[in-house]
């Protein structure tokens, strides 16, 4: 769907809010076998790079992990809430007839070089991290 610039978002806290609240990113990358997507649970961390690094597990039994080794970029979608907006909400519609339907909706698509990590050290901490993150909430949260 079409942004108009007026609507585009650069608050990058407000963004990476989305991402913690919604971290279940859609990761897009290219491949032999061409585009590859999988819902895939994110970690933000703000402070590393310029707009901050995403960090994630993929498990080995996923062949998108071959891909993302060759990969110059990659793109993860994180959504949040959407709506259909009628044009009969519009007290416009009335007068001049030219509204048309729409769709509001909370969007983060987050761009990157994708880095595959095979240290066992790092595995344990990001699964451990990831876990963490969901579980906090719990009354018995479950950990690693």
């Amino acid at each position: 769907m079409y942004e108009p610039p007026l609507h585009r978002k650069d608050d990058f806290e407000a963004l990476y809010e989305l991402i913690r609240a919604r971290p279940l990113g859609l990761l897009v990358s290219h491949g032999p076998q061409g585009l590859l997507a999988n819902a895939i649970p994110f970690l933000i961390d703000p402070a590393r790079g310029k707009f901050g690094t995403l960090s994630a597990h993929m498990a080995r039994a996923n062949g998108q992990w071959r891909d993302l080794q060759a990969a110059n970029e990659a793109l993860v979608v994180f959504q949040g809430t959407d709506h259909y907006v009628s044009p009969s909400w519009y007290a416009t519609k009335r007068e001049t007839g030219k509204v048309v339907p729409t769709w509001n909706y909370v969007m983060v698509q987050a761009r990157g070089v994708p880095r595959v990590i095979e240290d066992e050290g790092w595995l344990r901490a990001q699964i451990t991290a990831l876990t963490q993150k969901q579980e906090s909430p719990r009354p018995a949260p479950w950990a690693v």
